[in-house]
C-alpha cells in the first residue's frame, strides 16, 4: 500500500526491523532517498537539478536553462542586443518564452551541461 504527500511517498507494512536503512531507488526519472522508520519505510523525492547552456547558431542565441526534474525553471536569451531572463513566475517577454518541452525532448549532449556556478553567474548579471 502506498500513498503520496507532496515530496514523500509512504509505504505501510513490510517493515520490521527498527534499524535505519538508506539507498537510492531511480523510478520516473527522479531520484528517491528511502529511509525505513519503525514499521513504514518513507521515500523523499530529490529533484534533480540541471543547468544548460545551447547555442542556437540560426538565430545567434545563447541559451541558459535551468531545469528541475526536467522542466525548464531558469532561462536566459542572451543576444548581441539584449539579455531575457524568464522564470516560471515570468515565462514571457515579448517573443521570448520559457521552454516548455522536457529537457529529455531537447536532445542535449553532454558538451551542452554546465555547473550550478556557471548558470548563477550567468543569472547574477541581470
Amino acid at each position: 500500500m502506498c500513498d503520496i504527500y507532496h515530496n514523500k511517498i509512504l509505504f505501510i507494512g513490510a517493515c520490521k526491523k527498527r534499524t535505519l536503512l538508506a539507498f537510492l531507488y531511480t523510478c520516473n526519472r527522479s531520484i528517491f532517498l528511502v529511509s525505513q522508520h519503525r514499521s513504514a519505510a518513507v521515500v523523499y523525492c530529490a529533484m534533480k537539478e540541471q543547468f544548460l547552456k545551447k547555442y542556437w547558431a540560426e538565430e545567434h542565441i545563447l541559451f541558459f536553462v535551468h531545469f528541475r526534474d526536467g522542466k525548464a525553471i531558469r532561462q536566459i536569451e542572451a543576444t548581441s542586443e539584449r539579455k531575457v531572463f524568464l522564470t516560471i513566475e515570468n515565462p514571457v517577454d515579448g517573443d521570448s518564452i520559457l521552454y516548455d518541452q522536457h529537457l529529455d525532448d531537447l536532445g542535449a549532449g553532454p558538451k551542452d551541461f554546465i555547473t550550478k556556478e556557471e548558470f548563477e553567474r550567468a543569472w547574477d548579471k541581470r
